[in-house]
C-alpha cells in the first residue's frame, strides 16, 4: 500500500508509535520540519491527515485496515483495536511471556511469537527527527530487552541456534551494546563457532576504544573467558530484565588528538586555567563556552587545553560533537555507556537519563567537552550537578542565555594576530619554507584573513605540492576564486566555504537575504543603513543584525558593523547564486 510522500509517512509513523494518544500539532510540526518549519506547515499537516484518512479507509487492503485518524482540540489521535497494530500485539505477547517466566519453555515460545512481529529496525524506511523521537527510542529498547531475555532463555535451555538468529541482525544495529554481544558470543560458541565468537570480542573491543574511549566491561569479559575456556553456554544464568545490574566504574578517555604547538592562544589558555582554578577552589561545577566565528579554531583551542589539564580529571574525559543539533538524550545514552552504565539500563526519557547522568558523575572528577553546540536547551541536560566536574562548550552561536541563567563563562575567540598567523603557518609548513618567502607568507596570512581554518587549508594545499612557491599560491588566491582555493580535495573539514555554510543555513530566509545584500557595502554600516536596505523599521534591522552577530557573521563595534573579507566573499557568492 502506498502511504504517500516521506513527510506523510512520517506523520503516520508518529501517530502509530503512540496509539490512542493525542499527538499535538506542535509535536507533529517539530518532528516533520524541526526549527524552521514553512509558514504553510499547519495546512500541510491537515492535507497529510486528509490523505491518510482516505488511504486508511475501511475496506482497503492494509495492515491498519479500519483505523481512522481523529482530530482533537490540540492535535490528532489514532484509535486502534486489537489485531490492528503489530506494536500492540508485540507488547501484549511480551507481557504474557514475562508472566510465564517460571515456565521457561512457554516463555520462550511467547517471546518468539512477539519477536515475529518485527521485520526490521523501528521506522527503518524513514529518516530524520522521527527516528530519535522518545517513543521510537522506547520501542527499540523494548525490542532489545525482549531479544536479550529470549537469548537468555534459549542459551539456558541449551538451544543456542534460535538465539543466534535473533541476536545477529540486532548486533549490526547495536554495535556497542556489550550485553547483546556477550550473548551473541555465547550463542556462537554453543553452535561450535568459537573462532567467530573470539573475533566478535576483538572487534567490539576496538569499537569501544575508538568510539567511547573505554575498555570492555565485566559482562563481555566474562563471556570472553567462558569462550576461551570452552565452557558450554547451557550453564548461563538468566538475569531478569527488570533486575538492575551494578554499574561498573569506567574511566572514559574520549578527547580527540591534540594539536601541539598551538600559536597565538596563550591569553585564552590562561583564562581557561584561571576559571578552572577558581572552580576548584570554590568547590563548584563550572561551565565555560568558547564562542566565535566558523573556522576561528574553537575546537582546536578547547581540545588542546583539555589535554593540558586532563590529569586534573582522573575519572575521565567525555567528548561529543553536537553538530546537526544532536538530541541530548542520544548524547546522554552515549555518555552513560561510557561511564559504565549497561546500555539496557539507560533510561529512555530525557529527564530520567539526565538524572542518572548527574548521579553517576557525583563525587567524580570528569571533564566534559561539548563541541559545536547549537543552543542552550541542547546543553543543559548534559551539565553535571556536582563539584569536581568541569564543562567546556564550543559554539559559533552566542549562547547568551547560558551565561545569564546558568552562570557560564563566555570566551569570545577572535582570529589570530598577523604575527601569530605567521607562526601558525611556519608550524604547519616548516619554518624554512616560510622564512624563504617572508613577504609572500605575510600576504598569504592576510588573504586568509588570519582565520585558523583558512590558514590550515592553505598550508595543506602547499604541503600537498612541496615544489610550489608560496608566492604562486598567493597569485592564485588573488586572481581566482579565493574560497575555492581555500579548500582541500577530499577533506570537508578544511573548507572555509563549508564552515560558513553551517552558519548561513541556520538563519531565517529574511536574514539570509539581508546577509547577501550586505556584500555590496564596503566598510562599516549602521542599523539605519540596514533599515533602508530592507525597507523596514530600525527594530526589524536591529533584530536581523542581532541574528547575524549571534552567528558571528558580522562584527559589531560602537553601533557599527563590518564583514570580514572571507565572510564578504561568501556573501557575494551567495548573492550571485540566489539573487540573479
Amino acid at each position: 500500500m502506498d502511504i504517500g510522500p516521506l513527510k506523510q509517512r512520517c506523520l503516520l509513523g508518529l501517530l502509530a508509535l503512540q496509539p490512542d494518544r493525542v499527538v499535538t500539532r506542535d509535536e507533529i510540526i517539530d518532528v516533520l520540519w524541526g526549527v524552521n518549519p514553512p509558514r504553510t506547515c499547519a495546512g500541510l499537516v491537515h492535507s497529510y491527515v486528509s490523505r491518510l484518512r482516505r488511504g486508511l479507509q475501511p475496506g482497503r487492503e492494509s495492515r491498519v485496515k479500519g483505523q481512522i485518524i481523529t482530530a482533537v482540540r490540540d492535535g490528532y489521535r489514532m484509535p486502534v483495536e486489537a489485531g490492528q497494530l503489530d506494536l500492540l500485539e508485540f507488547d501484549e505477547l511480551v507481557h504474557h511471556a514475562e508472566r510465564a517466566a517460571e515456565d521457561s519453555g512457554a516463555a520462550l515460545e511467547l517471546f518468539d511469537s512477539a519477536l515475529h512481529r518485527w521485520r526490521g529496525p523501528v521506522l527503518s524506511d524513514l529518516v530524520g527527527r522521527l527516528r530519535q523521537h522518545p517513543a521510537a527510542i522506547a520501542l527499540s529498547q523494548r525490542r532489545l530487552n525482549a531479544v536479550l531475555t529470549y537469548a537468555d532463555l534459549s542459551i539456558a535451555l541449551g538451544r543456542p541456534e534460535p538465539a543466534l538468529e535473533r541476536l545477529r541482525p540486532l548486533a549490526h544495529e547495536e554495535s556497542l551494546h556489550e550485553g547483546l554481544h556477550a550473548r551473541l558470543m555465547l550463542a556462537l560458541a554453543g553452535c561450535g563457532q568459537q573462532a567467530e565468537a573470539l573475533r566478535l570480542f576483538t572487534e567490539l573491543r576496538r569499537r569501544l576504544a575508538e568510539d567511547l574511549g573505554v575498555t570492555p566491561g565485566a559482562e563481555i569479559q566474562e563471556a570472553h573467558l567462558r569462550v576461551l575456556r570452552g565452557e558450554l553456554p547451557m550453564a548461563a544464568v538468566v538475569v531478569p530484565r527488570s533486575a538492575p545490574r551494578e554499574t561498573s566504574a569506567q574511566v572514559p578517555t574520549q578527547l580527540p588528538g591534540d594539536t601541539p604547538g598551538l600559536a597565538g592562544r596563550d591569553r585564552y589558555l590562561a583564562q581557561l586555567d584561571a576559571i578552572l582554578t577558581g572552580a576548584e577552589e570554590a568547590g563548584t561545577v563550572m561551565t565555560t563556552a568558547v564562542v566565535g566565528a566558523a573556522g576561528v579554531g574553537k575546537t582546536t583551542l578547547a581540545v588542546h587545553w583539555a589535554h593540558r589539564v586532563s590529569s586534573r580529571f582522573p575519572d575521565g574525559q567525555l567528548f561529543v560533537n553536537l553538530h546537526g543539533a544532536v538530541q541530548p538524550n542520544r548524547v546522554l545514552a552515549r555518555f552513560l555507556r561510557a561511564l559504565g552504565v549497561p546500555a539496557d539500563e539507560v533510561p529512555v526519557e530525557l529527564d530520567e537519563a539526565a538524572a542518572m547522568y548527574r548521579t553517576v558523575l557525583a563525587n567524580r572528577k570528569v571533564l566534559v567537552l561539548l563541541d559545536n553546540a547549537v543552543h542552550a536547551a541542547q546543553i543543559r541536560p548534559l551539565l553535571p550537578g556536582s563539584p569536581g566536574c568541569f564543562v567546556v562548550i564550543t559554539s559559533r552561536h552566542r549562547l547568551g542565555s547560558l551565561a545569564a541563567s546558568d552562570g557560564a563563562h563566555l570566551l569570545d575567540l577572535d582570529v589570530l594576530s598577523p604575527v601569530d598567523s605567521l607562526r601558525a603557518l611556519a608550524r604547519m609548513l616548516g619554518p624554512e619554507r616560510v622564512h624563504a618567502e617572508p613577504a609572500a607568507a605575510a600576504e598569504l596570512t592576510r588573504l586568509c584573513a588570519h582565520l585558523p581554518l583558512a590558514l590550515s587549508a592553505a598550508a595543506a594545499n602547499l604541503v600537498n605540492h612541496p615544489h610550489h612557491r608560496i608566492a604562486d599560491y598567493v597569485v592564485a588566491l588573488h586572481n581566482g576564486n579565493r574560497l575555492a582555493a581555500l579548500e582541500v580535495d577530499s577533506d570537508d573539514q578544511l573548507s572555509v566555504r563549508a564552515a560558513i555554510d553551517l552558519s548561513y543555513a541556520s538563519l531565517d530566509l529574511a536574514t539570509q537575504r539581508l546577509f547577501r545584500r550586505l556584500s555590496v557595502i564596503r566598510g562599516g554600516f549602521s542599523g539605519e543603513t540596514v533599515a533602508a536596505l530592507i525597507d523596514g523599521t530600525s527594530h526589524d534591522a536591529d533584530h536581523m543584525l542581532d541574528r547575524l552577530a549571534a552567528q558571528h557573521l558580522i562584527r559589531a563595534s560602537a553601533g557599527f558593523y563590518t564583514l570580514d573579507d572571507l565572510i564578504r566573499l561568501y556573501a557575494t557568492e551567495r548573492a550571485q547564486a540566489e539573487d540573479p
